[in-house]
C-alpha cells in the first residue's frame, strides 16, 4: 500500500505521510523518532510507507510527542481508510 491514494480529483494521505513530514521537519532519523515515541523502528518504517494502519496506541504516542490530538491522528486514518475502500478507488 502507498501513503497516498489518487484517483481523479480525489487524494487521500495516510497518517504515515504526515509522520514522515514531522520527522523531516525535526531533522532527525526515523529511528531516532521511533525511539523518542517508544515504538520499534520497523513499525515507524511501515507506518511512514503506508504499510500499516495507525493504531490507537500509536496515535496516543504521537499525540504525546507532537501535541497533535489523538482524535486528529485517528481521523486521518479513518478518512484514509474510507477513501481507500471507496468504489472510486477500487479501480486504482
Amino acid at each position: 500500500m502507498s501513503n497516498m491514494i489518487e484517483h481523479g480529483d480525489m487524494v487521500a494521505f495516510h497518517p504515515g505521510y504526515y509522520v514522515k513530514d514531522l520527522i523531516e521537519e525535526l531533522g532527525i532519523t526515523p529511528v531516532a523518532f521511533a525511539k523518542r515515541i517508544g515504538i520499534p523502528k520497523k513499525t515507524i518504517r511501515k507506518l511512514t510507507n503506508g504499510e500499516i494502519s495507525l493504531s490507537d496506541e500509536m496515535a496516543r504516542k504521537l499525540s504525546a510527542a507532537t501535541g497533535i490530538s489523538v482524535d486528529l491522528w485517528l481521523n486521518l486514518q479513518r478518512s484514509f481508510d474510507e477513501k481507500a475502500h471507496s468504489p472510486e478507488s477500487a479501480a486504482i
